[in-house]
């Protein structure tokens, strides 16, 4: 079985500001990437990180329906022709319904933005890399469309939109139940019952410190989804 090394890289969101990461998982021959990034740029930069590596990018995990976390996935698979992109059903259909929306409440980005959908595999069970498995975690009664991997043999969380680190949880979106449908603590209550603490024992760092460690580690043990400042729920997302 091969070695993986996990690479965090810090992209746009909005642009200019470092509030989104993907990951590189690198094999022996492959790679996998996390999460697909906010804009056509950073998808340009993420293709550039694979070209340079020399490994076949083989799949990309869309972990969330946000758009930064699949805007850039367009550029990507126009690089890599033969990468399987998969996600949730869920997430598939939450992009599938939301997209027109989200170009409109982001069109300021101009030719930044995707000018199209890419084809999503659903994935309903663990993912297997280079003879890895990556647990297909996630996904609460409360909460059914928050899913990440977790990659047990290096005790790594990669993707979702639960961790953050140094940053105020993106609550806007997250609405009371009905008839009101809207952001509110009714809510926001099922955010700390769905840590991915609980179900991944052993984890080497279940959730970003409250501040900085004095240096890195010398490999990520798991990938926010956004960090290094804060996001007030003020803006479209």
């Amino acid at each position: 079985m091969s070695t993986l090394s996990f690479k965090v890289l810090d992209l746009d969101f909005p642009v200019g500001s470092k509030n989104k990461t993907a990951t590189l998982v690198t094999g022996e021959s492959e790679m996998l990437l996390v999460d697909a990034a906010f804009t056509r740029a950073d998808g340009h930069r993420l293709a550039a990180e694979i070209l340079d590596s020399g490994k076949k990018l083989t799949t990309v995990f869309v972990s969330h329906a946000d758009p930064d976390f699949y805007f850039g996935a367009e550029v990507i698979a126009d690089a890599f022709p033969d990468a399987v992109f998969v996600a949730t059903p869920l997430v598939i259909e939450h992009i599938a319904h939301s997209y027109e929306g989200k170009l409109k409440a982001w069109e300021a980005l101009g030719p930044n933005l995707p000018t199209r959908l890419v084809d999503l595999t659903p994935l309903t069970g663990d993912l297997i890399f280079e003879g890895h498995r990556f647990q297909l975690k996630g996904g609460p009664a409360t909460l059914p469309d928050r899913h990440y991997l977790w990659q047990a043999e290096h005790r790594a969380l990669l993707g979702g939109v639960l961790l953050f680190q140094q940053e105020h949880v993106w609550v806007a979106d997250t609405p009371h139940p009905p008839p009101t449908a809207r952001p509110g603590p009714a809510c926001w209550t099922k955010w700390p019952h769905s840590s991915p603490s609980w179900s991944c024992p052993g984890t080497a760092c279940p959730a970003p410190p409250p501040t900085p460690p004095p240096s890195p580690p010398p490999a990520p043990t798991w990938s926010p989804s956004r960090r290094n400042s804060a996001r007030r729920p003020t803006a479209p997302h």
